[in-house]
């Protein structure tokens, strides 16, 4: 489900969109799943939201519910939380939903900051489902995220649903927040998280700083203790009140939504994938924002920090493989990309740095004005991302980040897709990057200083999501 407006590229008439997937790769679109409709809880939008399964495995849908009436109504705020649930359990693809009459929770005086009320997330801890709100801090001009609980969630016979929601307060808000952190956090989420083996558990919480056009609008993590009796979360020492960023881009990776798949009990994360043109180019394209590549996130071997990889049935979108090679010189490793021409292409190469000062590839390249690079930087740590035709809203062209090399060596998993590119390293960190380039504009090139190595090199072309 995500955020549309199926007839302009403005923010008004915002409904549910709704895509389904058996592999959360290949999408198949169903017509709109809510919608704002006259006299119900949402007259006038289906914002941001979250997803629960009742006792009984039923699915409901907690949403913002957008009325610019509420005064009328006896409200305190335009934002308040609704819930859907199917029409037609039997429905493989829960095509249609029916909004309940009543809100499910709604603000009330003293929890968090009136009129900044939005985004539930929901996720179920034993035996108790906890709810997850936006908010602004009632303590200081920081952000904040709201804490509900509820041992009762059940759709009834008779389509009313049985929940009682109870406040817990802040779950969490920063000591002497910086401005960058924002008013207001949305899209607020906590999960448990897990190591690859299993044997350490935190729990993650993340968080998107509002408003865009003061905070740092991306996206922002902690990793913790909550304490489902208390209501609390604490972050670990290590992270000392400053979270930590999965993506170091300029604005374009946000908006997160994830869940735990109930099979392989992974944590996937989903996102908007921020389109920086002006609204006019917007208006003209027709579009505006998409979806961002499923990721999966996963502990390290410490427990001290994330990891981060798009999810492995990727790999069912290669279509034609136009190179795979090993142990190749940055010289013949260039004369295999200069056969490489495409805007729908996966690269991903293996790089040996230990003897090197830096390395760095450009993509959708014409040797001219055209260019989009990443760069590591051997004696800083770091990597960055540039591109010379940023959009007329991205707020810088040159971004980086800390990024260590795990003994010597960088690994880049990188997805060109037209005028979004997401680069991965060292399922560390990623930068995603938009691109408004010349459409020609289409090679490859590795440069760098010192002696490198390429020990892996792979590009293929990629199909569609959309299944046909």
């Amino acid at each position: 489900f995500y955020q549309c407006n199926p007839v302009g590229t403005y923010w008004r008439n915002i409904c549910w969109g709704h895509l389904v997937s058996e592999d959360m790769v290949n999408w198949k679109p169903i017509k709109e799943a809510i919608t704002p409709t006259e006299n119900s809880v949402a007259p006038d939008g289906i914002w941001s939201g979250g997803a629960a399964i009742d006792k009984n495995g039923v699915p409901l849908l907690f949403f913002t519910a957008g009325n610019d009436s509420f005064l009328e109504d006896g409200l305190i705020s335009n934002q308040n939380i609704g819930v859907a649930y199917p029409a037609d359990l039997s429905d493989p693809y829960l095509t249609d939903w029916v909004m309940a009459e009543e809100l499910a929770v709604k603000q009330e005086e003293g929890q968090g900051r009136t009129g900044e009320f939005r985004d539930p997330h929901i996720w179920k801890e034993g035996n108790v489902w906890n709810m997850l709100v936006c908010s602004g801090s009632t303590e200081s001009q920081g952000g904040s995220a709201l804490l509900y609980q509820t041992e009762k969630l059940e759709l009834r016979d008779d389509k009313t649903i049985d929940m009682a929601w109870q406040y817990k307060g802040p779950v969490y808000e920063m000591e002497n927040p910086s401005v960058t952190y924002g008013t207001s956090w949305e899209l607020p989420i906590i999960l448990p998280v897990s190591n690859e083996a299993g044997t350490i558990s935190r729990h993650i919480f993340l968080m998107s700083p509002a408003p865009a056009g003061v905070a740092d609008n991306k996206i922002y993590y902690f990793l913790g203790d909550f304490d489902v009796k208390t209501g609390k979360f604490t972050p670990d020492e290590t992270f000392d009140n400053q979270p930590g960023l999965l993506d170091y881009g300029s604005n374009v990776f946000t908006g997160p939504s994830a869940f735990l798949d109930s099979e392989s009990e992974k944590l996937c994360m989903f996102s908007i994938m921020q389109d920086q043109r002006s609204g006019a180019e917007e208006g003209a394209a027709g579009w505006a924002h998409c979806v961002g590549l499923t990721r999966n996130l996963w502990l390290n071997d410490e427990g001290t920090d994330i990891m981060m990889a798009p999810d492995s049935h990727l790999d069912s979108l290669k279509n034609h493989i136009l190179i795979e090679e090993e142990n190749l010189s940055l010289e013949k490793a260039n004369e295999q990309l200069a056969k490489v021409k495409g805007d729908l292409l996966y690269v991903e190469a293996v790089l040996d740095l230990e003897n090197a000062e830096e390395f760095g590839i450009r993509l959708k390249t014409d040797g001219k004005r055209n260019e989009v690079s990443y760069v590591y930087n051997c004696e800083e740590n770091s990597i960055a991302g540039h591109t010379r035709n940023k959009g007329k809203t991205a707020s810088s062209s040159h971004v980086s980040g800390p990024l260590l090399l795990e003994n010597g060596k960088l690994t880049m998993k990188i997805y060109v897709d037209r005028s979004l590119i997401e680069g991965y390293f060292n399922d560390r960190k990623s930068i995603s990057i938009r691109d408004y380039g010349e459409y020609e504009a289409q090679g490859m090139q590795f440069f760098g200083q010192g002696d490198i190595l390429v020990e892996r090199l792979y590009v293929s072309e990629m199909k569609s999501i959309y299944e046909k």
